[in-house]
């Protein structure tokens, strides 16, 4: 992300998630890269910030590959499952608690969510996508992960008007 904004014309400050407030607080930082609303809200990011723009989300499990090989493949296995359920619960569960922080800070601490214009997001994703190459470009491993999202990446947009967006988007969502 910090390279994204790098390259966009930001000065992007990388910190410990303790410090975070504190430099909003004193002003050292402008604004925050953080994460959803319902982190947001816990971490009180509502007493300070009264604008949030989206859109935005990920989740990404992680696992230390060369450690993951020396399982055997029944571990293996666990590990896959374990990760693919964990996704699938933390995806119901953040969007659960991310409604209602979202409702609760707009009514009761009177911040405002707005998207991003879309020239920004136009221009995000070209930048995205030149970094996302650029590390695609850092080897054979890097190119094979690169040209694997890739066509994921191009397969779920393509889906995606016909899938949930386009569901949400129907219902004037």
């Amino acid at each position: 992300m910090s390279v994204v904004l790098s390259r966009l014309g930001a000065t992007t400050v990388n910190l410990p998630g303790g410090e975070v407030m504190s430099a909003l607080q004193s002003e050292v930082n402008d604004a925050a890269e953080w994460g959803e609303p319902w982190m947001d809200l816990a971490f009180g990011f509502h007493k300070i910030a009264k604008h949030c723009y989206g859109p935005g989300a990920s989740l990404s499990p992680m696992v230390n590959r060369s450690r993951y090989d020396e399982l055997l493949a029944d571990l293996q296995a666990i590990v896959r499952t374990a990760a693919e359920v964990e996704n699938s619960r933390l995806l119901s569960e953040f969007t659960t608690k991310n409604a209602i922080a979202t409702e609760e800070l707009e009514t009761e601490y009177g911040v405002m969510f707005e998207s991003l214009p879309d020239d920004v997001l136009r221009r995000w994703f070209e930048v995205s996508a030149e970094v996302n190459a650029d590390a695609g470009s850092g080897g054979d491993i890097n190119r094979r992960i690169y040209e694997s999202w890739s066509r994921f990446h191009a397969r779920a947009i393509a889906l995606a008007p016909l899938s949930t967006l386009g569901f949400m988007q129907s219902r004037g969502v």
